[in-house]
C-alpha cells in the first residue's frame, strides 16, 4: 500500500508527462495542422482537424485541447505585430509549455507564487 506522499508523487509524474506529450504532438504535427501555412494554428484549421477521420482518439483530445486554451495559449507569447488572438504559432505553443511545465512543476513542489 503506498502512503500519500508517493501517491502524490505519482500524480505530478503523470502530470507533466501528459503535458509532454501534448507538447510533443504540437509541435511535431504544427506543419501539418497549419493547413494554409501561413505560421499560425487558426480555430478553423484545429477544427477541421477535429473532424479528421483519420485521427486516433488521443490526437483529437489534444487538438480538442488546443482548441478549448486557443486564446490562453495564443497570448503566451507576443509576436511584433502579429494581432491575432485567435491563433496559436510555434513561439506560444514553446511558450505556453514551458510555463505550463514550470507551474505544474512548483504546484508539485509547494513552491507556487
Amino acid at each position: 500500500m503506498h502512503n500519500s506522499d508517493d501517491q502524490l508523487e505519482t500524480i505530478e509524474s503523470s502530470n507533466l508527462t501528459v503535458i509532454s506529450h501534448l507538447r510533443r504532438f504540437v509541435e511535431e504535427e504544427f506543419e501539418d495542422l497549419d493547413q494554409n501555412q501561413d505560421g499560425f494554428l487558426s480555430r478553423e484549421e484545429l477544427l477541421k482537424a477535429l473532424f479528421d477521420p483519420g485521427r486516433s482518439t488521443r490526437e483529437l483530445s489534444f487538438i480538442n485541447f488546443l482548441i478549448n486554451r486557443l486564446r490562453e495559449i495564443s497570448l503566451a507569447f507576443e509576436e511584433e505585430g502579429d494581432g491575432k488572438i485567435d491563433c496559436i504559432s510555434r513561439l506560444d505553443v514553446q511558450h505556453y509549455f514551458d510555463n505550463l511545465v514550470s507551474e505544474t512543476a512548483n504546484s508539485e513542489t509547494g513552491t507556487g507564487e
